[in-house]
């Protein structure tokens, strides 16, 4: 019962960074309101508070009050450190600037939170205070013409024509939207492939099992195409499907 909080909150941890839509802009938050529940927990009025509450179950195993006291303790002490160690502050400067260049997060375009990882891609900051500044400027003109972005990959599109007027500015876009929290992408990738990589497949080419896993794993994006469309522009672009015998 003492350890239920914990590693609930862990868990919800866990299950949010392994989220197939999760954003680099939550990922820094997430992580901060994490250890923060961590740390209030390692308090004597919670631990009195969890002790009362598993009382009965503490007399059944003969525990010393003490020990358990100092076992909780160290559980919590080792899982901040292990968080502690993942996010590190360059990776927490990284996941605030990349939170920085997303247009729906409170920091959109804040110099201060984009220096850290500025200073971590070699970025002067001089030159980001200047780009920043005039990037602000063009988003008001787009967005009084009509033209609004609430992603990084929209606003990474909307760079692109600019990218040599924003050349540091369109660098960090581009490292935000592409860089991953985890590695649970990459995970399915191989579950995937060792579904699709069956005996009967076993031959089959690297373009073919590419192709493949593309639509196994976007598989809520393939289940929206409409198939009578790809047959009729298959049989549009090759007149002749019937397989020549030699």
């Amino acid at each position: 019962m003492a350890m239920e909080k914990v590693l609930l909150m862990t868990k919800q941890l866990s299950n949010h960074l392994q989220s197939h839509d999760l954003q680099l802009a939550s990922a820094e938050d997430l992580m901060q309101s994490v250890m923060s529940g961590l740390t209030e927990m390692r308090t004597e009025a919670a631990w009195k508070e969890l002790e009362e509450a598993a009382e009965d179950l503490c007399q059944r195993d003969g525990a010393i009050p003490d020990a358990r006291r100092r076992t909780f303790y160290a559980i919590i002490d080792r899982i901040l450190n292990e968080l502690s160690r993942r996010f590190s502050s360059d990776a927490c400067n990284v996941l605030m600037g990349a939170a920085a260049l997303n247009p729906k997060h409170i920091t959109f375009l804040d110099k201060k939170a984009l220096s850290g990882m500025a200073a971590n891609y070699g970025v002067a900051e001089g030159d980001l205070a200047v780009e920043v500044h005039r990037l602000t400027r063009l988003i008001a003109r787009k967005r009084d013409n009509g033209l609004k972005v609430s992603t990084p990959l929209e606003l990474a599109a909307m760079l692109e024509p600019y990218k040599d007027a924003f050349i540091d500015l369109y660098k960090l876009v581009c490292i935000a939207v592409t860089l991953p929290v985890t590695s649970a992408a990459c995970e399915r990738s191989f579950s995937c492939l060792k579904l699709l990589k069956t005996y009967l497949r076993n031959s089959s080419g690297n373009n073919r099992t590419s192709n493949l896993a593309v639509i196994s794993i976007n598989s809520r994006r393939a289940k929206q195409l409409n198939i009578d469309a790809i047959i009729d522009t298959f049989a549009a672009n090759h007149q002749n499907r019937r397989i020549v015998l030699k």
